[in-house]
Formats: structure tokens, sequence, C-alpha cells
């Protein structure tokens, strides 16, 4: 190991010690690290892995339990057991034919070793469920001598994942092509490493579109299931078959920016080679040409790269570029709090053409506030992450301050699940797991709780409508 990440790995650890002698309850902790063997029959693969960490890590009661008590809240058991094969007959497609053989051969276990009564539907639905429910934080830097380039990224999400969070490692032809961080269980992959090529992580982004009168949100997400009716992948298995078929940046650069997705996403990709790297804005069928807002966006807008640096902050270090990215457009300058702000200012009439105009064109319950359209625009974090890493001083840049930055609120939220900080140069990988909430350091906001709700009840229109259809929206998926 080279000097800088052994350097890095000693002050995370130094770090983690000294949070303990703070907090008596679980504490950020290195994730555990398990081998997938490609060349093993899918239906086997992961069997020897689940085993061994629910047995490691306190057994069902505390690994899968609570997922799936979650996902019992999006759906009834009842009704996951009544409409099983509906559910299938939709879902199969979608996830694909590697993963379900190794859904098949994890089902068994499931039900019989630890006589859960998971229906083979409810794993299905775990493949898809992260689609709509995930935020996360990206940072891609080059190193100021031009030795290598670093990426760091934060995944929020509010599903209870942290003691099936991982490190998995991707073995083919006897040798470990590539490492990534997993919820076990959840097959595919959204943030890993191609060894000697290049490593990228997969961001959620929210758009707005007309029709059908529904709401945004609910005919945002049916977008998305048509999409998957049409040959979009989920993203776990988009980013999946990537991450193993593509062994150099420009081919993992070319599938990015051409597959077909069944939601819009950023993709943060940086590769082996120093000074190389790029955000994609990601539209369903390919780079984006509207902004979140519907509108034409500036040209070029669907690809930056590392080189051009960051456009919305001022570099104050011009001898090192950098990225961050989170669930919102780069070139939209400005956030949700200044819009919740400037309505605030609205007059009456304003305020009621306002809601007008939302339900006639959105079709949004009569009296939506317009701050509905506020989540379009930044939270904060990109900000937050923005001014963090222009005062790091050149001298300064390493896993260790790109660590930091991700570590300070609000980029560093109640729900965030872990960290990952990479760098495809060196092949270097480390995922630290927050247990936040636990270990008292943060505590999830009033807004987070309220937005992973409405994610929640997103998740129930989602089921709804597969269980349904999509015909007679009003009626069968209020």
């Amino acid at each position: 190991m080279k000097q800088g990440n052994m350097h890095f790995f000693l002050c995370v650890f130094l770090t983690l010690y000294l949070q303990s002698s703070v907090c008596a309850a679980a504490i950020p902790h290195n994730a555990p690290l398990y081998v997938v063997d490609l060349d093993e029959a899918p239906e086997t693969r992961w069997i020897d892995l689940l085993l061994t960490h629910i047995e490691n890590t306190g057994g069902w009661e505390y690994t899968y339990a609570p997922i799936f008590k979650f996902i019992n809240t999006v759906l009834p058991h009842e009704e996951w057991v009544k409409y099983d094969d509906i559910l299938l007959k939709v879902g199969e497609p979608i996830v694909g034919t590697e993963l379900l053989s190794e859904l098949k051969g994890i089902y068994p276990i499931v039900t019989k070793k630890f006589d859960s009564n998971v229906t083979f539907s409810q794993l299905v639905y775990y493949q898809i469920f992260y689609e709509i429910i995930m935020q996360c934080t990206g940072i891609i830097a080059e190193m100021p001598d031009g030795s290598r380039n670093l990426h760091g990224r934060n995944m929020d999400i509010g599903l209870p994942v942290s003691n099936v969070t991982a490190e998995v490692e991707w073995k083919k032809g006897g040798k470990v092509i590539a490492k990534s961080t997993q919820y076990l269980g959840y097959l595919g992959v959204h943030t890993g490493l191609r060894y000697d090529g290049w490593s990228a992580q997969i961001n959620e982004r929210v758009s707005l579109g007309i029709g059908p009168m529904i709401g945004w949100e609910k005919a945002n997400l049916l977008r998305t299931f048509l999409s998957f009716e049409t040959g979009g992948k989920i993203v776990g298995r988009y980013f999946r078959d990537i991450l193993l078929e593509e062994a150099t940046y420009d081919g993992a650069l070319e599938r990015f920016s051409k597959d077909k997705l069944g939601s819009p996403m950023y993709i943060i990709l940086t590769s082996s080679e120093p000074g190389v790297g790029s955000v994609l804005t990601r539209d369903r069928n390919s780079l984006a040409t509207h902004d979140q807002s519907g509108l034409k966006a500036p040209n070029g807008s669907g690809l930056r790269t590392l080189q051009q640096g960051n456009p919305t902050t001022p570099q104050n270090h011009s001898n090192y570029n950098w990225i961050v990215q989170t669930n919102w457009d780069d070139w939209i300058g400005t956030t949700a709090s200044k819009c919740r702000l400037n309505m605030a200012n609205y007059s009456a009439l304003e305020e009621k053409l306002c809601e007008y105009y939302a339900e006639i064109v959105y079709g949004e319950p009569k009296g939506t506030p317009c701050t509905v359209f506020c989540q379009l625009y930044s939270d904060g974090r990109m900000e937050a992450a923005e001014a963090s890493m222009a005062n790091i001083a050149p001298s300064d840049v390493n896993e260790l301050s790109l660590y930091n930055a991700l570590s300070k609120p609000p980029v560093l939220a109640g729900i965030t699940k872990f960290t990952s900080i990479m760098s495809p140069t060196t092949n270097s990988y480390q995922t630290v797991i927050r247990d936040l909430p636990a270990s008292g350091l943060t505590q999830t906001t009033t807004e987070e709780n309220q937005k992973f709700e409405k994610q929640i009840n997103l998740l129930k229109f989602f089921m709804k409508m597969v269980i349904h259809g999509t015909q007679n929206l009003e009626a069968e998926l209020p």
C-alpha cells in the first residue's frame, strides 16, 4: 500500500477510535469485505457470503428483519402474498435473467434457514426500490501533483441497511476485476471501482414533466414504470453490467452515456488516468438536453469533465480540479431554501395563480402550495461540499481531506449510510459505515423525515401501479 493511502487509512482509524471515547453506542466503522466468484453458478455464488454475514452480524433479527419490516409498510404482507404472481410477472423482466437466477438461489435460504415468511416478489422488488429512495453526494478530484484521481461518495438512504452494508470484490477467471459497496441481498451496484480502469457512482436525478394529470412526482414515477416496460434498466443492474463488462474508462463512459435507463440519473465517473473524469447528467434515453424543470439545458450540460472543474464555484486553488455532484443540475444557480424564501414573498394573488398553475398543468391536488416545486433545487449539500473543497489548500488534498469534506453537515446527514473513498489510479478503496443516529453524532432532521415519508408514499403508489396497471389512474391509484 502506498504511503499516502496508508496515511489516510490510519487517520480514519484514529478518527473512529477517538469518536468511540465519546460515544458508547455504535460508531462509524469499516465495512466487512467479501468475494463473489462470477465463475460459480448464479444460484450458489451468494449463499455462503450471506450466511456468514448474517451469523457475524447478530442474526436475521439485526440484518434483514428491519428491511422486510420496511417493505411491509410499503405493501402489507398479505398483499405481497395475494399478488405475488402479478408482481413477479412485472418485476422479473425488470430485474433480468442473471440477477433473477441469483435470487432463486438465495430465496430457499431466506425462507427455510431463517423460517422467514418473505415472498419471492419481495426479494425481487428489493432490487427496484433503490430507484426511488436514494440521495447521494459525490466528489471527484485530481491530486495537485497529477499523481492520481480521488473519488469520494456519501450514500443517503432512509432504509435500515447499515447492518447489511459491505464491500464486495468481484472475481472472474480466477482474478479480482472490480470492487463495490453493496447492501447485501441487493444484487445490483450503485458504487464501484473497476481495477486499473475507473470508478463510478450513480445519484438520483429528480425531473419535472407534464402529464398525466396525477401530480408531477407520481407522473415522473409513471414514466419510470413505462420505461422499465420498454427496456429501461434499473440502476443497479445497469451499473453492475458496465462494471463487470467494461475494463476501460472510455468504454464505461460510452455505456453510461447511451444505455437506456428506467430513471434519470447522474453518473460520477473518474479514470485511472490522472486528470480524467466526468459527471454525466442523464435523461432516460441519453445525456440530458433539458434541466430538471423541463427547460432546455445550456449546450453541453449533459457532460462536464474534471478538467473543466466545478462550474458553480470559483476554484480557490487553480492548480487542481474537482467536481461536486449531488441530486440537482449543477447549472441551476439557486437552492430550495432560496426558492421557499422567494415564494414566501408572493402576494396572495401570486400564490393563488401559482397553485392554480400547478393544478391545471401538473394535476397537483387543489391547494397544493407551490413550494412543492422547490425540491427541484439543491438542498444545500452541494454548496456546503463545494465550500469545503474550495478551501482545501493544494498541499492538503488527499483521501483524508476528501473524507472530511463528506463528513461535515449538511453533507453528512442523519440518513447517510456510508462513505466510500477510492482511487482507480492506485486501486485503493475504503468504505466507512456511518451508523449515525445510533451514535448520537447527528440525527435525522424533520425535513429528512418528511422527505422519506413522501418517498414511502411514492413507493406505495408504484406498487399499486404494478398491481392494477396504468389505466384509470385516478380511480386505482389515489
